[in-house]
C-alpha cells in the first residue's frame, strides 16, 4: 500500500512512487524507483513539490528510516553514494529496445484506434509510453534510437510517432534542454501525428 509523505521527509533506501504534482511538473523520468542515489534525492527536495507517495513494502518507511539513522545521524549528512555500475552490454540494451519498440507500438495503436472513433485520448498512458522512450534514449541512445526507428510497411505510421518522440527527446538533450522540456518535447512528438486517425 503506498504511502502519502512529505517530500523533505524522502531518504535513501525508501520507494518513491510520485510526486502528487502534474507529471511535466516533477523533476524524475521514472514515476517510481528506489531512491539510492544522493543526487536524486537532492533533486527530489529541491523540487518545490510538497508531498510524494512511497511503497514501504518495497523500501524504507519513514519510522524504519528515522530509526536506522539514529538520533545523532539524523541531521547528519548522507555521504556520496559511489559510483553506478557500467551500463548493460549491447545485447542487452537492444533486445529492451525491441521489448519497448513494440508496447509503444501497441499504445500507439490504441491511442490511434481511441482518436478514430472519437474517445479521449488515455494521457496517462501516452505519458507512460514517453517516459519509457525517454529513459531508454537518455541511458543508451545509439541502440535505442536505432530500433525504434525501424518501420515496417504495415505499422509506419505507429512506430513513426514512436520514433519521432525518441528522437525529439535526443533532439532536445543535444540542444541542452532541461529534462521537463525533453519530456514535452517527446511527448510532443509522440501525439503530433493524431490527427490521422481521422
Amino acid at each position: 500500500m503506498l504511502k502519502k509523505i512529505k517530500t523533505e521527509d524522502l531518504v535513501l533506501g525508501m520507494y518513491f512512487c510520485g510526486f502528487e504534482a502534474a507529471w511535466l511538473d516533477h523533476p524524475f523520468w521514472k514515476n517510481k524507483f528506489l531512491l539510492k542515489n544522493e543526487a536524486d534525492l537532492r533533486q527530489a527536495h529541491g523540487s518545490g513539490i510538497e508531498h510524494c507517495w512511497i511503497d514501504p513494502e518495497r523500501g524504507l518507511d519513514v519510522a524504519e528510516a528515522a530509526a536506522e539513522a539514529g538520533p545523532d545521524e539524523a541531521a547528519a549528512p548522507a555521504e556520496p553514494s559511489p559510483e553506478l555500475p557500467p551500463g548493460p552490454d549491447i545485447d542487452t540494451t537492444l533486445m529492451e529496445a525491441e521489448a519497448l519498440r513494440e508496447n509503444a507500438k501497441k499504445a500507439t495503436k490504441a491511442m490511434f484506434s481511441e482518436a478514430r472513433l472519437g474517445k479521449a485520448l488515455d494521457m496517462e498512458r501516452c505519458v507512460t509510453v514517453v517516459e519509457e522512450i525517454a529513459g531508454a534514449v537518455l541511458q543508451s541512445p545509439n541502440g535505442t534510437l536505432s530500433v525504434l526507428r525501424l518501420k515496417l510497411a504495415d505499422e509506419y505510421t505507429y512506430l513513426h510517432s514512436v520514433a519521432v518522440c525518441a528522437l525529439m527527446v535526443a533532439l532536445g538533450r543535444t540542444l541542452g534542454l532541461d529534462e521537463k522540456a525533453c519530456r514535452e518535447a517527446g511527448l510532443g512528438g509522440f501525439l503530433h501525428d493524431v490527427g490521422k486517425a481521422f
